[in-house]
């Protein structure tokens, strides 16, 4: 390389290959002999936030997206499934003020605790405990209001069987009952 003017250090190989087809640009509050130094900055812009993700190719866009939301949704799916386990071992243990207490607002705005507790006791002496729980589907919801995932399951009970439905908002990785429902014959018949 060429000469370097006293007291400056010399440049870098290395960075002057990456600068090299940036304009120069004076760098303030360097000194030097020079009234500062003129170098490229080592990028025009920081990462572009949104800006650069709308620039992917579409189909990169969706991997993308579909990779981050997968990877929240199964931690989401996990805590709403050992929620469900609870929720029955509460039913089956007659705690039903205390799934009530445990659930999400969204729930109590709609029902009254009353209401939700003569409904568990209906589904529990009718139903009797839990035997078999298979799901049978699910969706998880993001909005602006929160995360919500909706889980249905096929349900045996010792006394008949029914689909179950439960509803969790998702709040600081914990997740609470946001509603419930379930469709039974053998809830209105027995």
């Amino acid at each position: 390389m060429g000469s370097t003017v006293k007291g400056l250090v010399p440049p870098n190989p290395r960075l002057q290959r990456t600068r090299a087809a940036l304009p120069l640009q004076t760098v303030r509050g360097e000194t030097s002999p020079l009234g500062g130094v003129r170098r490229a900055p080592l990028s025009r812009k920081p990462f572009g936030g949104w800006s650069a993700i709308r620039r992917l190719p579409p189909a990169v866009a969706m991997i993308l997206a579909a990779t981050v939301t997968s990877c929240s949704a199964s931690k989401n799916l996990d805590a709403v499934e050992s929620e469900v386990t609870r929720f029955h071992q509460e039913l089956t243990a007659g705690k039903f003020d205390q799934i009530y207490t445990a659930a999400a607002d969204d729930l109590k705005k709609v029902t009254g605790q009353q209401e939700f507790v003569k409904l568990l006791r209906a589904v529990n002496s009718k139903l009797g405990p839990t035997r078999v729980v298979k799901r049978t589907g699910w969706n998880v919801n993001v909005t602006t209001s929160g995360s919500f995932v909706a889980l249905t399951f096929d349900t045996q009970f010792e006394k008949g069987r029914g689909t179950e439905q439960f509803v969790y908002r998702i709040t600081g990785g914990k997740a609470l009952l946001a509603g419930y429902h379930i469709m039974s014959n053998d809830l209105i018949v027995n």
